[in-house]
């Protein structure tokens, strides 16, 4: 029987969270989105290692039926992801270093879970207006 997508998405973050403690990350926040009041698209996974900020976007499958997860990150995902980081920022702007967008593909589609981590997944300036 195949999970529920929030519940493989929700194991999958959990997966993804561990992988990042067990590579020297510290996790800051976990299923982040500012204030109610605020509105703000929701960040998986925020962590940090080598006085670097990752916004972390995790994707999890459990079936091939809706093509590779890495390209589940659209574009209007891609901006809503900005918005939020930018936001966190905005909010932590005493913290020192640099920042970057990352994925983690959590696939779970066989007996042997698979994990891959796209460090740097895009850029700000990779974004289009709009």
């Amino acid at each position: 029987m195949r999970q529920s997508t929030s519940k493989s998405g929700s194991v999958g973050e959990k997966i993804a969270a561990d992988y990042l403690e067990r590579g020297g990350y510290t996790i800051l926040e976990r299923n982040w989105r500012g204030t109610k009041a605020m509105k703000c698209p929701e960040i998986d996974i925020i962590a940090r290692k080598d006085n670097v900020i990752a916004f972390v976007e995790v994707k999890t499958c459990s079936t091939g039926k809706f093509g590779a997860p890495e390209t589940w990150i659209t574009e209007r995902k891609r901006r809503r992801l900005a918005q939020a980081g930018q936001i966190y920022q905005a909010l932590h702007e005493n913290e020192q270093g640099g920042f970057r967008f990352d994925a983690i593909v959590v696939d779970m589609r066989s007996d042997t879970t698979k994990l891959r981590h796209f460090k740097n997944a895009f850029l700000l300036s990779d974004i289009e207006e709009g």
